[in-house]
């Protein structure tokens, strides 16, 4: 059962998490791990619904005063949430997410390098794919700057741009938005060093 003033920060988290699959680049390889977000996503906005549907019926069938036990009431959420029809309203948006086309690397303006952390069991390879593209504006980088935490590199201007307008909005999540990226951090110029060789890659 969720509480109001959860269920707005949840809802906001999950704005925040569609804005971000719109804005990740989507490569070759990648679509699998996509759409799987794509669809806990929908599935999770689906459950907010039915939460928003049955605590409402629940207050109208006790609008006169009757209360039940916490067990009880509890009980009966859980059966009104199984017996609800699913349905989600933002199922345009979720379509939308799925028809995207992936994109092909290019071959002559990219190159891969491998960044290897930890050990024995631990280990995590990140492969850090490099592009000229910028992956929040969608023209070319001009001024890069590349993340200390996954090796990523954005254009300065619209990276800047990018984080004051998610804090600007209070958005939850602003991380990496490339696609399948292990860096879970908010972006913070602080974390971003200069990458002047980036250009002549």
């Amino acid at each position: 059962m969720i509480r109001s003033c959860d269920m707005r920060v949840m809802k906001n988290g999950l704005q925040d998490v569609i804005k971000m699959l719109e804005d990740t680049p989507l490569f070759e390889g990648e679509v699998e791990s996509y759409i799987k977000v794509v669809d806990q996503s929908e599935a999770f906005e689906t459950k907010l619904n039915i939460d928003v549907s049955v605590l409402s019926d629940l207050s109208k069938e006790f609008s006169d005063g009757t209360s039940l036990q916490l067990d009880k009431l509890m009980k009966k959420y859980n059966a009104m949430c199984k017996s609800a029809e699913p349905e989600s309203s933002m199922s345009d948006v979720f379509d939308r997410l799925r028809s995207r086309q992936p994109e092909a690397l290019e071959s002559g303006g990219t190159g891969s390098g491998t960044n290897v952390e930890g050990g024995g069991d631990e280990m995590r390879v990140l492969e850090v794919v490099k592009s000229h593209r910028d992956p929040l504006g969608g023209g070319q980088i001009k001024d890069p700057v590349k993340s200390k935490h996954c090796g990523h590199v954005y254009d300065r201007t619209t990276l800047l741009e990018y984080i004051e307008g998610n804090r600007a909005r209070k958005a939850m999540f602003y991380q990496c938005p490339y696609s399948l990226c292990t860096n879970k951090r908010n972006m913070n110029m602080n974390d971003m060093i200069d990458c002047p060789e980036f250009l002549n890659s």
